[in-house]
C-alpha cells in the first residue's frame, strides 16, 4: 500500500487554500487567453515551489501530500512533479476555465536517471494540445515541453 499510494497519487488533486482560490479567481477575470492564464499559473507554481533533485527519494514523505493547505506550508521547498502537477491541474479547473476532461496527466519514465514522470497535456477547445511540465521548468525546460523534450531524460 505504501508503494502503491504515490502512483494513485499521480492523479489525486488537492483541494486548494482560500487565499489561492480568491488568486486564482482574480487571475481568471483579467483578460487573457486560455494559453496565457495556463502560462500565468505556470509561472506561479514556478515561483512558489522548487524541483530539486531527488526530492521524491530524499523527502520521501512529500509524495503522499494531497492536502493544500498542507502542500502550500512548503513554499519555497523542492516537491516531487507529480505534486505540482496535481498542483497546476487544481489551479486550472478552480480557475472555471477548463474541465478535468481537458487536463490529461501524463506519466513516463525516465530511464537513466531513474524515476517515473508526470506532466498534464492540456487540451484547448481550438484543438491545439499544450505540455505543460511544472517540475521541468527549474530544470530549464521551456514552457509547452517536457523533460522528455530536452537532455533532462534522456529518451530511450
Amino acid at each position: 500500500m505504501i508503494v502503491l499510494f504515490p502512483l494513485i497519487n499521480f492523479y489525486i488533486n488537492p483541494q486548494l487554500p482560500s487565499d489561492i482560490k480568491n488568486k486564482i479567481q482574480t487571475l481568471s477575470k483579467e483578460n487573457m487567453d486560455d494559453l496565457d492564464f495556463i502560462k500565468s499559473v505556470y509561472d506561479d507554481l514556478h515561483q512558489r515551489f522548487n524541483s530539486e533533485s531527488r526530492c521524491w527519494k530524499n523527502y520521501y514523505w512529500k509524495n503522499y501530500l494531497i492536502f493544500g493547505e498542507t502542500i502550500f506550508k512548503l513554499e519555497g521547498e523542492c516537491l516531487p512533479c507529480h505534486i505540482q502537477n496535481n498542483l497546476f491541474r487544481s489551479y486550472l479547473v478552480e480557475s472555471g476555465r477548463f474541465s478535468s476532461s481537458q487536463l490529461i496527466t501524463r506519466t513516463t519514465i525516465c530511464i537513466e536517471v531513474p524515476m517515473f514522470h508526470t506532466y498534464t497535456e492540456v487540451h484547448l477547445d481550438n484543438g491545439t494540445i499544450v505540455n505543460v511540465d511544472i517540475w521541468g521548468s527549474h530544470w530549464n525546460v521551456p514552457f509547452g515541453k517536457t523533460i522528455h523534450d530536452t537532455e533532462v531524460c534522456e529518451k530511450d
